[in-house]
């Protein structure tokens, strides 16, 4: 009786669908398809620039469906392969004197065989006997059988010996990877398993193929900058792989790094942040010109810093481009008409009697030094508050959470930018820097929240029409302003638009303001024959009037207290710099260019001090702005709130709040420097001061 099963089976030739040849015509295949893209694209630029545009758009979206429906073949043929090799392999014709039955070839015995009878058979036979105790023997037996036409295997099972099927098969390119990971899973070889794990693995190699492309597009791409930037002078680098990355801090050293530079390279100079990330820093009026005068959807917004920002302000006017920025920027600039700000001069007289009050109290005892950016902030931020809610938070008599966040979070954004793997969001998320500035956003969000549902809260007790009624169409704050706002077709701001513009409008209109007029007391402080001037100027503009208050027509009645206000924004300007990345090649007037793509910093503070543009630029001279010594100069020479199509919409609002502030200061108090104290520069997203801006007052009725 046949009590043996031996069985067996010949290899197979040309059963490996997946074959090296194979995968490197999938290689070749790209190149063909770049070459086909650039010469169409040559051939193009013939025609007018926005074909061409769309030209390229097209051909980049033809080579990414090509390029997908390959992958696809290629898995789909691969995965067939593999089934086949583990189905219809076994329908090959069985060697001389075995048998075929249901897709099997076994090899019948008329003896019983043991485990030495079988191994001296099978290697007769040319094949190997292995006794298989565990998957990873059964693993084993396949990779030796990848060496041999066929095998035979035993298993014991208790005291018995079972003969087990055999594989024999030639070695594809992916097998010993897919026996790797069956194996290390522990999984059984199944048609389906083997399928699925080589499919796996061709997508991950697909994937890796994809990178090693972006790689390849990034190495040609910065082949090309290094090219085009040849051309604009550099500083020296830090070293190859950080570039100019942390030479210049947030510091007053910093600005002093930014003063040499300027002196060095007076028009542009190029920037690597890292050996991989080139920028153009700008320091001349009539090469930022031709940058900040581009159109708006030219010249947009750099996204690596407003990617930072946008968790904070969301999507609002500093940050928002395109079609949306052009819609909120119309719909926007009704709340800074003259008329408007007229009824805010009120407020921002009511304000500064709140502050000033507080200092006649915090000096009973005689004259005192006090932090100027800590008492400013709070009194812009109350009549903001003001302004655009019509809310009194009575701010200024108590600390303020929200001024605390609000510096917290403009140091953070400073600090990642300057730290590479804080770039990437995930990473910055699990940061102690990124729970903190998350912990932050969440204390301003919820600070606009809550008195933007107050306001809402009020509107909807007293009825809409009541409330049209009350302000006969004209709106009396910055929130009435966005609420009443609609296109042409009726659309309105939806409730995320409008908290996104409510969150950028009190960043912007409290910060850069008292910014602003922190350093112009510090500046007048420091030259106390100015600030005289200023109080005389005032005093006899106000003369008689009782109370002291200033009112719209006074503002164009005090140009020297302008001029000191304007050299202050110039010395210390609120934002240091701002960013464009254009969409275009921009030509500058000596014929360089600055290719698209590449991020340009308009150093604000740069230009300012540009010895070129003004003579001794360390030094405080109001006189550089009368009208007599500034009709030769660039209007782009000064420009503490940017210039062009996105230069700042709040602009008069924050010089009408500077002028009122600053006249009804010097008109009460004397301001003196603490000589106790250094004064250090901190440029983040606003210039403020470290550890503060510490004055002396002295109320000028003591004097008296």
């Amino acid at each position: 009786m046949r009590q043996d099963l031996t069985k067996g089976r010949s290899a197979m030739s040309g059963a490996n669908a997946s074959s090296p040849g194979q995968a490197t015509g999938l290689l070749q295949e790209f190149p063909g398809f770049s070459g086909m893209q650039k010469g169409q694209a040559g051939d193009s630029e013939k025609l007018a620039p926005s074909c061409v545009h769309q030209i390229r758009g097209k051909w980049k979206t033809v080579c990414c469906c090509l390029f997908i429906f390959i992958c696809l073949v290629i898995t789909s043929a691969v995965t067939f392969s593999c089934y086949k090799e583990t189905s219809i392999r076994y329908q090959e014709p069985c060697p001389e004197n075995w048998i075929y039955i249901n897709r099997t070839c076994y090899y019948i015995s008329e003896e019983e065989r043991g485990w030495e009878s079988s191994r001296n058979f099978c290697q007769s036979q040319g094949a190997s006997l292995l006794l298989l105790k565990s998957h990873q023997d059964l693993v084993s037996a396949h990779k030796l059988a990848c060496r041999k036409e066929f095998w035979i295997g035993l298993q014991r099972i208790w005291e018995e010996l079972k003969w087990l099927d055999g594989t024999s098969y030639n070695q594809s390119l992916m097998q010993p990877v897919v026996e790797w990971l069956l194996g290390a899973l522990r999984l059984g070889w199944t048609s389906f398993r083997t399928c699925f794990v080589s499919a796996l693995c061709l997508l991950l190699l697909l994937l890796f193929f994809r990178a090693l492309m972006q790689v390849y597009t990034f190495i040609v791409w910065r082949k090309d900058c290094i090219k085009r930037l040849e051309c604009f002078p550099e500083p020296p680098r830090r070293n190859w792989l950080l570039g100019h990355l942390g030479l210049i801090p947030n510091t007053e050293e910093g600005l002093i790094v930014v003063d040499g530079i300027v002196k060095t390279h007076v028009n542009i100079c190029t920037w690597w942040l890292s050996f991989f990330f080139p920028i153009v820093r700008i320091f001349h009026p009539d090469y930022i010109k031709c940058v900040l005068q581009a159109p708006a959807a030219v010249a947009p917004k750099e996204e690596m810093m407003s990617r930072f920002l946008r968790p904070w302000l969301g999507d609002g006017l500093i940050l928002s481009k395109g079609e949306k920025w052009g819609r909120h920027r119309r719909l926007l600039t009704p709340a800074f008409h003259f008329d408007i700000l007229k009824h805010y001069v009120e407020i921002f007289n009511q304000s500064a009697d709140i502050m000033h009050d507080k200092w006649r109290r915090l000096m009973a005892a005689g004259p005192v030094s006090l932090d100027m950016f800590e008492h400013i902030s709070l009194m812009t931020l109350d009549s903001l508050l003001k302004c655009t809610f019509s809310h009194n938070s009575n701010c200024q008599e108590k600390p303020s959470d929200y001024i605390a966040a609000i510096y917290e979070l403009s140091s953070l954004v400073m600090k990642r930018e300057h730290w590479l793997p804080h770039h990437i969001d995930f990473i910055y998320s699990l940061s102690s820097n990124g729970r903190r500035f998350k912990h932050a956003c969440e204390i301003v969000h919820q600070f606009n929240k809550s008195v933007m549902q107050e306001r809402q809260k009020a509107l909807s007790e007293q009825g809409a029409d009541a409330w049209l009624s009350s302000t006969q169409g004209k709106p009396k704050d910055f929130v009435e302003i966005l609420l009443l706002s609609k296109d042409a077709d009726g659309t309105r701001l939806s409730d995320e638009e409008i908290g996104d513009e409510v969150d950028t409008f009190m960043f912007a209109g409290h910060d850069t303001a008292a910014s602003g007029l922190s350093w112009v007391l510090y500046n007048l402080a420091l030259h106390p024959k100015y600030q005289d001037q200023c109080r005389e100027e005032i005093q006899e503009l106000l003369r008689g009037r009782d109370p002291m208050e200033v009112y719209w027509d006074d503002l164009s009645q005090m140009p020297f207290t302008t001029m000191c206000i304007k050299e202050s924004l110039r010395l210390h300007p609120p934002v240091a710099a701002v960013s464009r990345c254009c969409t275009e090649d921009i030509r500058l007037p000596d014929g360089r260019i600055i290719p698209k793509g590449i991020p340009c910093l308009i150093s604000i503070y740069g230009t300012h001090h540009n010895p070129t543009v003004w003579p001794d630029p360390q030094l405080y001279n109001p006189y550089r702005f009368d009208p007599k010594n500034s009709k030769e100069r660039s209007p782009h020479a000064f420009v503490p709130f940017s210039a062009g199509p996105r230069n700042c919409i709040g602009q008069n609002f924050a010089m009408a709040e500077m002028k009122v502030v600053l006249a009804l200061t010097l008109l009460r108090f004397k301001v003196m420097p603490d000589a106790t104290r250094t004064v250090r520069r901190s440029p983040e997203l606003i210039l403020r001061a470290e550890d503060g801006l510490w004055l002396k007052l002295e109320p000028l009725e003591q004097r008296q």
